[in-house]
């Protein structure tokens, strides 16, 4: 994400600061008697960083139920798989043993988001934590769950070729609701 976006007030990257800077966040809108809610979206390579443990344990200890943490749960890294760089799972009880209200849900599915999402408190008092296990690269054959294309730019072939397979996708996604 980037600041240009409208609604986007940090962004950080992979180095974990992004649950610190929405733990602050929803703090001060509490302490300000603010009723707004606080985003945060997280890599899962970004588990590995110390700080998303305590600012984790901080949220829940201050019962930041404006506070939702989204994970994007898609087993990878720049270095290849998470868990062969720092085991993760059980991932949800971790979280839950944090005290966070926590939920699992196919995130290349965007109706399952969106039924998520207005669960939203999912229990008042706790910090809410939605893991999205998703498919990096979902849609284009040659991109999806490969770690390498975490850094790799398309050629122009390889664009043309993506964007005609995201195409093709989003058509046969719109038949689909068509018919339902």
């Amino acid at each position: 994400p980037t600041r240009k976006v409208a609604g986007v007030e940090q962004n950080t990257g992979a180095l974990g600061h992004g649950l610190s800077v929405a733990v602050g966040m929803a703090i001060a809108a509490k302490q300000d008697g603010l009723a707004h809610r606080v985003f945060t979206l997280m890599g899962d390579g970004e588990l590995t960083e110390g700080s998303i443990w305590e600012a984790s344990m901080s949220a829940a200890f201050y019962k930041l139920d404006n506070l939702i943490v989204i994970i994007d749960r898609n087993t990878l890294q720049i270095t290849g798989r998470t868990e062969n760089v720092m085991a993760l799972e059980p991932l949800a009880e971790r979280f839950s043993a944090f005290g966070y209200a926590v939920r699992t849900v196919d995130g290349n599915d965007v109706a399952a988001l969106v039924d998520t999402f207005a669960q939203i408190p999912f229990e008042p008092g706790k910090p809410n934590l939605v893991i999205a296990r998703t498919t990096k690269g979902k849609g284009v054959s040659f991109i999806e769950d490969a770690a390498d294309w975490h850094h790799h730019v398309p050629t122009a072939a390889e664009l043309t070729t993506a964007l005609a397979e995201l195409d093709q996708a989003e058509q046969r996604r719109q038949e689909r609701y068509a018919t339902a």
